[in-house]
């Protein structure tokens, strides 16, 4: 038996205060956000497909 929990951190030095703001953040900053997954068609992987395409 496991424990996963799952989130999002950002520093606090981007100035992103939500949720609804990191998409933004994301496209004016191609190259300078980077993330990791559990794996192909994990949740994780799949969220990040769609804020791609947001």
């Amino acid at each position: 038996m496991f424990f996963l929990a799952e989130g999002i951190a950002v520093s606090s030095e981007t100035g992103v205060d939500s949720f609804a703001q990191l998409p933004d953040f994301v496209k004016s900053n191609p190259g300078k956000v980077s993330f990791g997954t559990l794996g192909d068609q994990s949740v994780q992987q799949l969220m990040v497909g769609w804020l791609t395409q947001i």
